[in-house]
């Protein structure tokens, strides 16, 4: 990529400095768009992190011709692909490409029909469903339709019978929630700003719950979670339920709040809004509240 086609912008802070360096999307994407060079990423990747000889590397890769062969590996050096004591290796960004190409992001397209899996809506009592279509899972109630539906990548199905994929994907979606709760935007990595956006309208039938907004200062991306959710992922609210025999990893978080003594989701103040949660079990109650910003705050456990 030609130097005409990059940015580069220093940031200082304090003594030390941020150096960025940017470059066109169209050069990125079409640096990939060679299957040597992405033969390269992979063979580099297989596994992450080993580092290979020139030699290694040309023998992994089929081309002929060595000239070819390094043309191609200068095209993909320093961005997606790292040289160091004359050894390569992939850059960040290079094995997010392997990832992705693993992952059958780009290229795997799936569909698991709807199915019943034993699952229970909180709000109706309805059979929740489970289904796979266009790279996101959904579960949702085929009584009242609630639910929830989130991206799942192609590549991890195989992996599984289809009966595991219910709690395949509540484990893949507990980290998706814990990355924008930790305020880092799953699609680009880039800082999330989060706000309680309404409290629980508690004359609707059912109670409609709360609703915190979790977006993307770089690139938009926008995630919604209630109250009940952003409490759940609490590490006190996790010890409460984890110690009294709640595992939130195998399921819809719904089940869980449906089999304790009582879950209850108010608002708590409304200028500015505010929302407390309170889970309570075989007496012992643990209680947060949900600020405008979506941050949990005065987390206290009772017996």
């Amino acid at each position: 990529m030609g130097s005409e086609d990059s940015e580069s912008s220093s940031t200082e802070k304090g003594e030390s400095s941020l150096d960025i360096e940017t470059h066109s999307s169209a050069d990125v994407f079409e640096t990939l768009g060679s299957e040597t060079r992405i033969e390269i990423l992979e063979a580099l990747g297989n596994p992450p992190g080993e580092k290979m000889s020139f030699t290694e590397l040309y023998k992994a890769v089929e081309i002929d011709d060595s000239g070819n062969f390094a043309y191609h590996l200068n095209r993909v050096l320093g961005t997606f692909v790292l040289k160091e004591d004359e050894q390569y290796l992939l850059s960040h960004a290079g094995e997010q490409v392997v990832g992705s190409v693993q992952a059958g992001t780009y290229q795997a397209k799936a569909t698991v029909e709807p199915a019943a899996f034993g699952g229970t809506c909180q709000l109706c009592g309805g059979e929740l469903i489970f289904e796979y279509t266009q790279e996101r899972v959904r579960v949702y109630c085929d009584e009242c339709g609630a639910g929830r539906s989130f991206p799942f990548p192609p590549g991890c199905l195989p992996d599984y019978d289809i009966e595991e994929l219910p709690a395949v994907s509540a484990r893949w979606y507990r980290t998706h929630v814990k990355r924008v709760l930790d305020r880092f935007c799953p699609l680009c990595a880039g800082e999330m700003s989060g706000e309680l956006i309404h409290g629980v309208n508690e004359d609707s039938d059912p109670p409609e719950p709360s609703l915190a907004r979790f977006s993307c200062i770089t690139c938009g991306k926008q995630v919604h979670l209630t109250g009940a959710t952003i409490a759940t992922f609490h590490p006190v609210f996790e010890g409460f339920l984890f110690e009294h025999g709640f595992d939130t990893r195998c399921g819809p978080h719904s089940e869980v709040w449906a089999a304790l003594d009582d879950t209850t989701e108010t608002t708590h103040t409304r200028d500015p809004l505010s929302i407390e949660v309170t889970f309570t079990h075989d007496g012992e109650t643990v209680t947060g509240f949900v600020e405008e910003d979506a941050s949990l705050t005065n987390v206290e456990r009772q017996w």
